[in-house]
């Protein structure tokens, strides 16, 4: 089954596309079991790319000349995440909110 998650460019640069694919993949992952996530962002979206890295995406390729946009043919990053590597990259901010919620402030949350 293959999802489009789009954007609004007016909210860009304020830290909702990533809330958003957080609580996207906890869902999949935990909820609907699934066992991979792909994304593909244009090669020249950084701001994507980053953020899909910053959730644990690896790149896998580059699928050359792959979308069609304004009359160009553009190539397109393939990302993909694993459940098991999603899980693993909740486990120290599930720590972190731990500990400033048990009022310990001996260590600073990440």
């Amino acid at each position: 089954c293959r999802k489009r998650v789009g954007s609004v460019r007016t909210v860009w640069g304020k830290g909702y596309a990533f809330e958003a694919m957080r609580l996207f993949l906890i869902y999949v992952f935990q909820e609907l079991k699934l066992h991979k996530v792909t994304a593909g962002a244009p090669v020249n979206n950084i701001a994507s790319i980053v953020t899909l890295k910053k959730l644990g995406f690896t790149t896998e390729g580059v699928l050359r000349q792959e979308a069609l946009v304004d009359g160009a043919y553009r190539d397109v990053v393939r990302l993909g995440l694993l459940a098991e590597e999603f899980e693993r990259s909740l486990q120290p901010r599930q720590a972190s909110v731990a500990l400033v919620a048990s009022g310990d402030r001996s260590e600073r949350c990440v």
